[in-house]
């Protein structure tokens, strides 16, 4: 029994470390130097690694859709930042180019750029929303079950989470301009 918790533990191991290796390597993509064909860079590694007996990688791994499933999940664990949509039309690309490497940088580019575009959001509805403290929300800061289905969903969320947020800093005894200051300086770092 012990033998068989260590080995799903050292399988666990691998997976994050195989995962943690391509985040590095799709995040390092994202830099714009032309001389570099970051693509044939990922397979050389891969090739590298699958002649390792340390990680014994395999490149079916990579092109399996539970593989990108769980990218996808590590990239927005708690799904707040890609909508349905968002994750359809990474999957559809994917299917079109057959080219793991090219899904999962375009899954990291379009996560970044949801999330800064998130903050924007946040800090426009914190500076331009009128929020009515007198009503009684839910803000589920639970891992959500789904992406969100729709731009009115997704808007609507992180209205809710600027609230929370205002909340908590005035009951900290924040007076509402110096929250409004510190959230603003948050959204924006």
């Amino acid at each position: 029994m012990k033998q068989l918790k260590e080995r799903r533990r050292s399988l666990g191991l691998k997976k994050f470390f195989k995962l943690s290796l391509l985040t590095i390597l799709v995040s390092c993509a994202a830099e714009n130097k032309p001389e570099v064909n970051y693509a044939e860079e990922f397979k050389s590694i891969l090739a590298a690694f699958e002649s390792s007996s340390i990680l014994d990688l395999e490149n079916a791994y990579f092109e399996k859709e539970d593989f990108l499933e769980a990218y996808l999940e590590q990239l927005d664990s708690q799904k707040n930042y890609f909508s349905q949509n968002d994750v359809s039309l990474i999957k559809d690309f994917n299917e079109e180019n057959k080219d793991i490497f090219l899904t999962l940088n375009l899954a990291t580019n379009s996560f970044y750029d949801i999330y800064e575009e998130s903050l924007r959001v946040r800090k426009s509805l914190l500076n331009k929303h009128e929020f009515d403290f007198e009503k009684i929300e839910y803000v589920g800061l639970e891992n959500r079950v789904d992406y969100f289905n729709n731009e009115d969903e997704r808007k609507d969320f992180y209205r809710k989470i600027v609230k929370n947020e205002l909340l908590n800093l005035l009951l900290e005894d924040e007076n509402f301009n110096e929250a409004k200051n510190v959230l603003n300086k948050r959204y924006s770092d």
